[in-house]
């Protein structure tokens, strides 16, 4: 049922909705440039931003580092 591929795409479309909701012209809204944007509608982007990031990237550097592989 969760495949990589379906996360991945779940993502890029929920991180394109958030964006263009936030930004608010999708639905004729009052435009909200990115240096408008702060506070509790910031930090949920910004975590997720570093979930989807760093947790493969650490998982990957720990798993480098414990190799037995020379680099």
């Amino acid at each position: 049922m969760w495949t990589a591929s379906r996360i991945v795409t779940l993502w890029i479309v929920g991180f394109a909705t958030y964006y263009l909701l936030m930004e608010g012209s999708l639905f004729g809204f009052q435009q909200v440039m990115t240096d408008g944007w702060g506070g509790l509608s910031l930090t949920p982007f910004l975590f997720s931003s570093v979930v989807l990031i760093g947790m493969p990237m650490g998982r990957g550097l720990a798993l480098m580092r414990r190799s037995e592989m020379p680099f």
